[in-house]
């Protein structure tokens, strides 16, 4: 939701500010929409300012003893000239149609359905997602993040009727020494938390990648091979899909081939923004699974 969208809106408002039934209604209903967009949660705060200004609270009784005005005066001046019970009542329907109409269609231009949703650590929030044409809304990644950051904003990053989402996460605790259990236990929270939830959302899993040889955190190779052996069997629980980012990039003797992990401290598919081979194999086995 842009700032234009709420100024807009209180154009219309204006423009429908006449002493005439109709018109009222309709501004009624513009009303309605500019609450709805000043309800809508805007986490950048683009227009926090401009959100709290506006037109003032709306309250349900006000609207009932408005809409009863309309209607009461309506039927009486239809009485007063002969008109019939049939008469009052289709003109009537046909007024509450209009807003029904209106209403509707505003509400579907002001709101869209959610889209998927990526979210996890630095791979998610570094990698070139546009150049495979991934728009960066579906993005929701964070450097430095571990499940216990992300799991209290989970609901705000996977909106309600969010499709799919997959959850890229553990390396950062691999490298605090969180034990693999610890990890899990918070991911199954994600998970089970997901599935009562968000009815119907599909969920894909990824694993840890492997670090290359002269990473600046050390060996952790053995760390790296328990945590995707629980990842698997979490995966297998909850009965999603789990995404393997490692397996295929990963030397016999358990650190990653270094074309595919090249980029800051060694733990990274690439630099930050920049497409290689490492983060087109990455995102590849993301999208795959997602699709």
């Amino acid at each position: 939701m842009k700032c234009a969208d709420c100024k807009a809106v209180n154009q219309e408002v204006e423009t429908f500010k006449h002493h005439n039934p109709t018109n009222q209604i309709i501004h009624k209903v513009l009303q309605r929409k500019a609450r709805e967009l000043r309800k809508m949660k805007d986490l950048n705060h683009f227009c926090e300012f401009h959100m709290q200004g506006g037109l003032a609270k709306y309250t349900s009784e006000e609207s009932q003893k408005f809409k009863f005005g309309i209607a009461k005066r309506q039927a009486t001046r239809m009485n007063e000239s002969g008109a019939s019970l049939r008469e009052i009542v289709t003109s009537l329907t046909s007024k509450i149609l209009l807003v029904m109409l209106i209403s509707g269609t505003l509400f579907a231009q002001t709101v869209n359905p959610p889209s998927p949703r990526i979210v996890g650590h630095s791979f998610v929030a570094m990698a070139p997602w546009q150049s495979i044409g991934i728009p960066l809304s579906w993005v929701k990644g964070f450097n430095g993040a571990t499940c216990a950051y992300l799991s209290p904003i989970l609901p705000a990053l996977v909106p309600l009727h969010t499709p799919v989402v997959a959850l890229v996460e553990g390396t950062n605790e691999i490298e605090r020494g969180i034990p693999a259990s610890v990890t899990v236990s918070c991911i199954g929270q994600q998970l089970a938390w997901l599935q009562l939830n968000r009815p119907g959302i599909k969920i894909v899993l990824a694993n840890v990648a492997p670090f290359s040889l002269g990473n600046c955190y050390g060996d952790y190779r053995s760390a790296i091979a328990a945590y995707n052996s629980a990842y698997q069997s979490l995966a297998a629980s909850y009965g999603i899909r789990l995404v393997d980012i490692s397996t295929a990039i990963t030397m016999p003797n358990g650190w990653a081939l270094e074309p595919y992990i090249s980029g800051a401290c060694l733990i990274h598919p690439g630099q930050p923004g920049i497409p290689n081979l490492g983060w087109y194999f990455f995102m590849g086995q993301i999208v795959t699974a997602m699709n």
